[in-house]
């Protein structure tokens, strides 16, 4: 029976993790609810403040964002995350930086430090990026005297394109 049920589970989260994309919530909704998971919160009902540590990660609708840190202001609905920051959503791909800024009722997440953007073959990095979770548009810049820049320039790695069959 302990297998069966095991068997079971797997099976409901395998249907759940291939479901239709009709069946995910659309991008750029607002009313999805935030979860903040992490290995430690602490939540404080006062100021309207939960702080997490350890795998931090915050979801609304498809957007995942994993961070050393996370403190969430319930209040202003904005995650401020700091340390190894990767962004996971559909329409972006991987963005990752060392600190970010996810506010909820804009839509708008902004990174910092070495901030790279994966998506499909292509690669851009900078210090600086901004992903708009509404419309799936991504903007990389780079400080002129931030570490890791290339004097203050933006490096885009673009595959070449797959050759045609006639």
């Amino acid at each position: 029976m302990k297998n069966f049920t095991s068997l079971t589970a797997m099976l409901v989260a395998g249907v759940a993790f291939y479901a239709p994309a009709q069946a995910q919530p659309a991008l750029g909704k607002k009313n999805c609810e935030t979860v903040l998971d992490a290995d430690k919160v602490t939540d404080d009902q006062k100021s309207g403040q939960v702080a997490a540590s350890g795998n931090a990660i915050v979801t609304q609708c498809d957007v995942k964002m994993r961070a050393d840190t996370i403190t969430y202001d319930r209040k202003a609905q904005r995650a401020t995350a700091n340390g190894h920051i990767v962004v996971v959503s559909q329409k972006s791909g991987i963005v990752s930086g060392d600190n970010g800024v996810y506010d909820v009722p804009k839509q708008l997440i902004t990174l910092t430090g070495r901030v790279v953007l994966k998506q499909g073959g292509n690669v851009l990095e900078g210090t600086h990026g901004t992903y708009n979770v509404a419309t799936g548009i991504a903007q990389i810049d780079a400080a002129p005297t931030a570490p890791g820049a290339a004097k203050g320039r933006v490096r885009v790695v673009l595959p070449p394109e797959p050759a045609k069959e006639n």
